[in-house]
């Protein structure tokens, strides 16, 4: 196709996406393991705070690699469903 200027351009693909040639949306870079919305993401202090535990050793976590997280720019950033799967994964079932 030709735009205004008389130079050639490519048509916009009617399927959005990288490989298609045509704008990326943010569906097409986000992936979620179940269907429905994107839970806002949980910055250091607030995911410290349900955990409870301090900044502190979240952080010390985050360097040690013991939990997931996000990074957004420079944040670190917990979805909360890493901060429930880490509950589970650390319940100890009492004995008896």
């Amino acid at each position: 196709m030709l735009n205004a200027r008389g130079n050639h351009r490519e048509a916009a693909s009617p399927i959005p996406g990288p490989l298609k040639g045509g704008p990326m949306a943010l569906h097409d870079v986000i992936t979620s393991p179940m269907p429905g919305p994107i839970e806002p993401l949980l910055d250091v202090p607030r995911a410290a705070h349900l955990l409870g535990i301090s900044v502190k050793t979240l952080r010390d976590w985050i360097q040690a690699r013991r939990i997931e997280y996000v990074k957004v720019g420079t944040r670190v950033m917990f979805r909360p469903e890493t901060i429930r799967q880490f509950v589970v994964a650390n319940t100890r079932r009492a004995a008896g």
